[in-house]
Formats: structure tokens, C-alpha cells, sequence
């Protein structure tokens, strides 16, 4: 199964500054980890809720072998 990791520069529950993600993913085979740069559609945690932002990386996934 494949393992798709995102979080937001903006992000005040779950910082990217803590390096959780960073620290553990690259024990995770088939896994990818983005830091999606805070921008004018992000906001926050929140930017879960949209879809917009982050799918192109979902793609990206989906379609690497």
C-alpha cells in the first residue's frame, strides 16, 4: 500500500518545525511526505478541508509506478 503524508507551512496544530514527519517517513517503503507551502488557498490546519491544494500531489503519487 502506498502512504501519501501531507502537511501545511501554515499549520499551527501539527508544526512542520517539529520534524515528526521528517523523522519517520523515510522508514515508511511506498510512503511520500509533502510540506505544502503556505500560499493565499492555504489556511492552516484546515487546508485538509481543501481538496484543491493538495490533489495534485495525490496524482502525483498515483501515478508513479
Amino acid at each position: 500500500a502506498r502512504l501519501f503524508a501531507v502537511n501545511f507551512a501554515d499549520d499551527l496544530l501539527n508544526p512542520v518545525q517539529l520534524g515528526a514527519m521528517a523523522r519517520v517517513m523515510p522508514r515508511v517503503k511506498n510512503g511520500r511526505f509533502v510540506v505544502v507551502p503556505e500560499g493565499p488557498d492555504t489556511i492552516g490546519h484546515q487546508t485538509l478541508t481543501q481538496a484543491k491544494v493538495w490533489v495534485p500531489y495525490l496524482k502525483q503519487l498515483m501515478e508513479t509506478p
